[in-house]
């Protein structure tokens, strides 16, 4: 089975860009990766107008489908659209005030539109230097994928906060460190696990060599066509 390459293009790309760098995609393949490609949820409707090979993702979804709800954006209608996963819970948008209990609301939401939730988790440097990442992580991931009905397809997505890269800047964290956390969350629920967190052309192998990594979430890296089909 092959590994699963996550492009989050964030806001680092407009429509037009998100568009462009989609069609220059269609002829690119890889022996290593199933990609998915989030791009910015205006992009994904003119982006699923042009299908190839590869599966797009939403950068995030709410919990409910309709109502006095203004701004949101549901499963229901990311669904209808030909998207297939949906990321959620990411660290930039737990900033802005996500709880874990809101987290495990849209993995509800996600499910029950029949798409894949991939489900963020993931310490601050603070939390790791006293030594609570572990216990952090887990009840991230517990909370998280608590309203899962059983055998749910899920992914969870390992982020240490303190590694994301901002403006292409960022240190990883050390890949006997990854494996740890990365085993461990295997261990809670079973499901494949992606590292996430600076990732870049000369390090993703030392991840997706990892024997807990079943592939990698990858932010800016991944929005230049070259720098994105060195890592495929």
């Amino acid at each position: 089975m092959k590994k699963l390459f996550v492009a989050n293009w964030k806001r680092y790309l407009n429509t037009d860009e998100s568009v462009a760098l989609w069609s220059e995609l269609s002829n690119v393949s890889s022996e290593k990766f199933d990609l998915v490609v989030a791009p910015n949820h205006l992009a994904i409707d003119q982006i699923a107008d042009k299908p190839n090979a590869h599966a797009l993702a939403a950068q995030d979804a709410f919990y409910e489908n309709e109502g006095a709800y203004t701004g949101i954006v549901s499963s229901e209608d990311l669904k209808e659209i030909g998207v297939s996963y949906v990321i959620v819970g990411h660290s930039e948008r737990r900033a802005m005030g996500e709880t874990d209990e809101t987290v495990a609301k849209k993995v509800e939401a996600v499910l029950k539109a029949q798409l894949i939730p991939i489900i963020c988790v993931g310490e601050s440097k603070e939390e790791r230097n006293e030594g609570k990442a572990q216990t952090k992580v887990q009840s991230q991931v517990e909370v998280g994928c608590s309203l899962a009905p059983m055998g749910s397809q899920m992914i969870i997505a390992y982020e240490p906060i303190w590694a994301i890269s901002k403006d292409g800047k960022g240190d990883p964290i050390k890949p006997e460190d990854a494996e740890s956390m990365m085993s461990h969350i295997k261990e809670l629920k079973g499901h494949r696990v992606l590292y996430g967190g600076s990732v870049k052309p000369k390090n993703i192998e030392s991840f997706t060599s990892l024997e807990s990594c079943s592939g990698v979430l990858v932010g800016s890296a991944s929005t230049k066509l070259e720098s994105l089909k060195n890592m495929l």
